[in-house]
């Protein structure tokens, strides 16, 4: 697994994503975000964390704005930003797992 998902950043970094991707990523997140903001609970917690992180509660429509603003040029440029760093990886479950999340940061 750990050679399939490099191999899709290295595909990402080189190419960017297909157009119906890059579509279907921001239908997802679009969908997650306006369905975010029903419950009372998550909007608190989006507020919450808006403001612990960018010391401001973000707007619904500048959320909107800013994903219809990424292109296929952005995701590649994160994609190879993501792999010029450091590898890193973790691991949530018994110790046994770590050999796992160790073979993410042998690229």
């Amino acid at each position: 697994v750990a050679e399939l998902t490099h191999a899709e950043w290295v595909d990402l970094a080189t190419h960017g994503p297909r157009p119906e991707e890059l579509a279907s990523a921001k239908e997802t997140l679009r969908a997650q975000t306006l369905m975010g903001r029903d419950a009372p609970g998550a909007r608190a917690a989006s507020a919450a964390y808006g403001l612990l992180v960018f010391g401001t509660v973000p707007e619904t429509g500048d959320l909107l704005a800013r994903l219809e603003s990424v292109d296929s040029g952005a995701v590649r440029d994160a994609a190879r930003a993501g792999l010029a760093g450091v590898p890193a990886a973790s691991a949530v479950g018994p110790r046994a797992g770590l050999a796992a999340a160790r073979a993410y940061t042998t690229f």
